[in-house]
């Protein structure tokens, strides 16, 4: 009997710790914010002090700035220690705590404050003394069917001793409000928290960065990862579009031949240039054009040859100023934009017959001139020129020379003007000549290389 009175001693004691007030405790979650309100205690004497922590964690990526924390105390309450409002900057995943105590106002006494955190039972032990008397009771009272009820209730109290306090939040725009209730000297009191802050972070815009697409579009600001779609802009007369070229930023193009490609966004600022080709330029006189020598064998009459037509011109002294000669200037082909010279094919059909050349060659050559943007005066492109098969022995009408010159990569910007000079040069024994004949060319153009 002795030990069964001892038993129920233990267990009482075990009850009652089950049943003492335990810490209250409210959280609120906003835009990736938490907030934890924790009074060590539901229920206060008249004058007990209150001791209340708030702690605040970022459970974001990215950084929170300019945040404040407020403790609300209700009519009936005041501070004891602490401050009312407090600073919050968290970094990414940290947590900052405050602590404050209060009291009911008027009071018979203003107990000191704390200067801390209260401390109260661990969840932990709590739970070992509950699991014990639980143990405690099933043997003691393991074959009454009265213990078995009483088991039952033990662990319902359990669950409710430990079951956190309710949470009621009040969510505004960019601040919340977690509330915790309380009791002090039998009286009802709501304590708040409410922090502010004016930073985005629910779910964060991602960093962007910079797409920067020259001729073309699809720029803009865009997170790393990101499809990033480019066109090139639709080309100008005379041109095709040729490739993309990444001036920056290292991504690789999906497909930098076509005119509509993508990327996948890198982590920085990327920049990218559509380019175009000029379509090659076709030159041929409508007629002949005369070419003459003087008797040193140097070049003296030229023809200036265009799209589709042609003059003759004397004497071959470059370079050429044209002003003021229209039939000429007509003649001169626009570059649509910046390419590059990369080859030169030319021919010559004569329209007359020489007498024989003994002792000497007769060569025709194709030079291509060209004069910036708003000047008429024309100088050699060096480089551009071809040399067509020389004439020998003898040349009748119909016999025609050509000649090629390739793997050029000579620029030419935007906006010159470019004609196509035929002149021929005799060599070896050395006399006047006179040699008309079609002319016709074609020069290509690619990239120029920056």
């Amino acid at each position: 009997m002795m030990k069964r009175r001892i038993w129920a001693v233990l267990l009482c004691a075990c009850m009652a710790f089950l049943f003492l007030p335990a810490a209250s405790a409210a959280t609120g979650q906003q835009d990736g914010l938490q907030v934890s309100l924790t009074a060590d205690k539901a229920s206060y004497g008249a004058d007990d002090d209150i001791l209340v922590t708030v702690s605040v964690t970022n459970l974001n990526s990215i950084q929170v700035f300019n945040g404040s924390l407020q403790l609300l105390l209700p009519s009936g309450l005041s501070f004891v220690s602490g401050v009312g409002i407090a600073p919050v900057n968290l970094g990414a995943g940290q947590t900052t705590a405050f602590s404050f105590t209060a009291a009911r106002a008027g009071r018979a006494v203003d107990l000191p404050a704390t200067g801390g955190a209260p401390s109260s039972p661990g969840l932990w032990l709590g739970l070992a003394l509950a699991a014990a008397a639980v143990l405690i009771f099933l043997l003691v009272f393991r074959k009454k069917t009265r213990g078995r009820v009483l088991s039952a209730f033990l662990c319902l109290a359990l669950l409710v001793a430990f079951l956190p306090g309710a949470a009621l939040a009040a969510i505004i725009t960019k601040d919340f409000t977690v509330i915790q209730n309380i009791t002090v000297g039998g009286t009802g009191y709501a304590l708040g928290a409410k922090l502010s802050y004016d930073w985005f972070v629910g779910d964060p815009a991602p960093a962007t960065y910079a797409v920067t697409v020259n001729n073309g579009t699809g720029g803009g600001n865009y997170a790393e990862g990101a499809t990033v779609t480019i066109t090139a802009d639709e080309a100008a007369e005379g041109t095709e579009f040729s490739s993309w070229t990444v001036d920056s930023g290292g991504v690789t193009l999906d497909d930098d031949t076509i005119a509509t490609t993508t990327f996948t966004m890198p982590a920085n600022a990327v920049e990218v240039t559509a380019n175009y080709l000029v379509l090659p330029f076709g030159f041929a006189s409508d007629g002949s054009v005369i070419l003459t020598t003087l008797p040193t064998g140097m070049p003296y009459s030229y023809g200036i040859v265009g799209e589709a037509d042609s003059v003759d011109r004397d004497p071959l002294t470059p370079p050429l100023d044209l002003t003021g000669d229209t039939e000429a200037l007509a003649l001169a082909r626009a570059v649509p934009v910046d390419a590059a010279v990369t080859g030169i094919t030319a021919s010559f059909t004569a329209t007359n017959s020489l007498p024989p050349l003994v002792g000497s060659t007769l060569t025709v050559y194709a030079q291509l001139y060209a004069a910036a943007a708003g000047s008429d005066v024309y100088v050699p492109v060096t480089g551009a020129s071809v040399t067509l098969e020389p004439f020998t022995g003898f040349v009748v009408t119909g016999d025609e020379v050509d000649g090629t010159t390739s793997s050029l990569l000579i620029p030419v910007d935007a906006g010159s003007k470019l004609i196509l000079i035929y002149y021929a040069q005799i060599e070896g024994l050395t006399i006047p000549t006179t040699l008309t004949g079609t002319a016709a060319a074609t020069v290509t153009f690619g990239v120029p290389v920056i």
